[in-house]
């Protein structure tokens, strides 16, 4: 009886739980195969150990089993009590996953039969396969096969500690020395014997440094004894644990057999999400708040307080993220998406609509640099909404809504947004220009054929970044006062409107602070910069961000050559050029613009061939490296 009674508790529990998807992921397959045929991909030579002929199980088996015109799809719960991973495909033939299985099965027939016995199982909808030694189950009905596994539940206020640990009290195996005791004055010395020895003395020494010894075989033996129970009480104890986790995997097998049970008894029903974009080649889904109540850290700072709902929140939070990718023969694109809550996502659009000061443009690069990141937001508006921006953090944690309110009228309270936000406006940028060799010289010591020391100057040659950092201020006074003190300091040297340091690091070479009325440039590469004109490289900048709150490029060909010409890698030379060859520049793009509560984030990884798709690309790559 008590065990219907379970098992209609768990059916409750996870007809609800698997309503929730904490993440999910879908797989394009009929549209990835069109631009990467399955047989090429997995009959690739980088997969060629688990394709060896002898192999009674290939790589290549998977492309006749699985039905490649349907998509496949990963999704889970990682925050309920019950957490739960599924991966569900569609089969091509039912018959052969099971001769897989069979030939798997047949594989392992000599190993030792464990607690849970390792057969297929036949219900009327569906069957199941449980792998030894694995904690999940597979199970299949004519048209699809699932994965399926339960994970430890975090679910707890407290950090789990296992009670049943194994200790050892101290005072269970102190061992009593016994000493003679003079009349006079005594200092204690303990004589330590060989560990095979069955008796030890311990000696006295008094004032009229007589000595007396007492042997203490007795108490060796005692903690001889004391050792082999103690020996004896851990060896239990790892029997108990063995017989610990045989219970929780029979008891896991039942929990996973009860929702693959619930998932099939009626039908099998193919898992779906209305956040994904079915049209990408891979898109996944990442439930935000999920992330931010599972966070255990936040569990451990408060683990002396039960868990709390809280739902002051719910107007400002960051819903979740889409990512969707596309494999082309010329580039691998993402675009991410973030979701927000109605309320914060006006907030976004407030931070990231700022315009971008235009006079940082005229001391831009003058020609494309090997790499920069430029990005433009309002810091003002960032620090007015820092509240709002802060409580889906708050929110996770088992405070109470007016507790939490108190800490962020606090906050909000202390900083004077209009006042702070003009130390630094929110445009920043950071250039790569170039690698620069320099000789460096350092003192070595060696010795001569006396072994006195001789102190030699050696010079060895190494590689510096060329870099600069140009940021906007429109504080009053404070940089002038801030630059002025390291002038004061004797840290800096200035000279009309630039700052140099006046011991020049080797490792910076010539570093310069230049301020430009709002621009504030910081760089060891001053010559790679306009001063006060608008580059062509500029100008493309200027109109993109027009758009975009954030742009960047790393040009990873040129990089790549630069790093190779400065430094020497030996026989990974070839290795390394490969990669330059193969892979042209990285971009990165973020628009200002919010579309129905979400912004998004648009990366490329450019490739300098076409011939074959970038998967198959990367993989013949690897296979060069190795």
């Amino acid at each position: 009886m008590k065990k219907w009674l379970y098992l209609l508790a768990l059916a409750t529990s996870f007809t609800f739980a698997q309503h929730k998807t904490d993440y999910f992921i879908h797989f394009n397959t009929a549209q990835l195969a069109q631009k990467v045929p399955l047989d090429s991909l997995l009959g690739h030579k980088m997969f060629k150990n688990w394709n060896q002929q002898g192999k009674n199980i290939s790589l290549k088996d998977w492309v006749t089993i699985f039905d490649t015109s349907k998509p496949m799809s990963i999704h889970g719960n990682f925050s309920d009590s019950i957490p739960y991973y599924q991966m569900t495909f569609a089969l091509s033939n039912e018959k052969d996953l099971e001769n897989w299985i069979n030939k798997k099965m047949a594989q392992k027939a000599n190993t030792p039969i464990d607690t849970l016995d390792e057969t297929i199982k036949i219900y009327n909808n569906y069957k199941t396969y449980s792998p030894k030694g694995q904690s999940f189950t597979m199970a299949w009905n004519k048209n699809y096969a699932i994965i399926y596994g339960l994970l430890k539940s975090k679910h707890h206020a407290y950090p789990q500690n296992d009670t049943d640990e194994f200790t050892i009290d101290s005072t269970a195996v102190e061992v009593d020395s016994a000493y003679a005791i003079a009349d006079t004055v005594a200092v204690d010395y303990a004589v330590e014997m060989p560990h095979d020895s069955t008796e030890a003395v311990a000696y006295t020494v008094n004032a009229d440094d007589d000595l007396q010894a007492t042997a203490v075989a007795d108490d060796a033996v005692a903690a001889s004894e004391t050792t082999e129970e103690s020996d004896e009480a851990y060896q239990q104890y790892l029997k108990e644990q063995e017989a610990k986790e045989a219970a929780e995997a029979i008891e896991n097998q039942l929990k996973q057999e009860t929702a693959i049970k619930i998932l099939f008894e009626n039908g099998f029903v193919v898992p779906t999400s209305n956040k994904i974009n079915p049209n990408a080649d891979i898109s996944s889904w990442l439930d935000y708040q999920a992330v931010y109540s599972s966070l255990d850290v936040l569990k451990y700072w408060y683990k002396s307080f039960a868990p709390k709902p809280n739902n002051l929140f719910a107007n400002n939070r960051v819903i979740g993220m889409v990512a969707d990718f596309y494999f082309d023969n010329d580039k691998v694109s993402m675009h991410e998406t973030v979701e927000y809550s109605a309320a914060m996502a006006n907030i976004m659009e407030e931070i990231m609509s700022r315009k971008a000061n235009k006079k940082v443009f005229d001391y831009f690069p003058k020609q494309p640099p090997l790499a920069y990141a430029t990005y433009h937001f309002s810091t003002e508006a960032l620090l007015k909404n820092y509240s709002q921006l802060s409580e889906q953090a708050l929110a996770s944690l088992p405070i109470e809504n007016e507790d939490a309110k108190i800490v962020t009228d606090l906050m909000s309270t202390l900083i004077d947004e209009k006042a702070t936000s003009t130390l630094f406006d929110g445009d920043f940028s950071v250039f790569l220009h170039q690698l620069e060799s320099y000789d460096a010289t350092f003192k070595s010591t060696t010795y001569d054929d006396n072994y006195e020391p001789i102190e030699e100057e050696k010079t060895i040659t190494k590689t510096r970044p060329i870099i600069s950092m140009i940021m906007t201020t429109t504080h009053e006074t404070f940089p002038d006062r801030l630059l002025d003190l390291g002038v004061r300091k004797n840290i800096l040297i200035q000279n009309n409107n630039s700052y140099f340091l006046k011991k020049e690091d080797p490792k910076l070479g010539k570093f310069v602070i230049q301020k430009e009325g709002d621009v504030l440039i910081f760089t060891n590469g001053l010559d790679y910069l306009s001063q006060g004109t608008t580059s062509d490289f500029a100008k493309q900048l200027k109109k993109d961000l027009k758009k975009n709150y954030f742009l960047g490029t790393v040009n990873l060909q040129d990089l790549i050559k630069q790093i190779i010409k400065k430094q020497d890698f030996g026989s990974n030379t070839a290795n390394v050029l490969q990669w330059s060859n193969q892979f042209k520049d990285l971009q990165v793009v973020a628009p200002k613009k919010v579309s129905q509560n979400s912004m998004s984030f648009d990366m490329e990884l450019h490739s300098n061939h076409t011939n074959k798709n970038i998967i198959l690309q990367t993989l013949d790559l690897m296979s060069y490296l190795n």
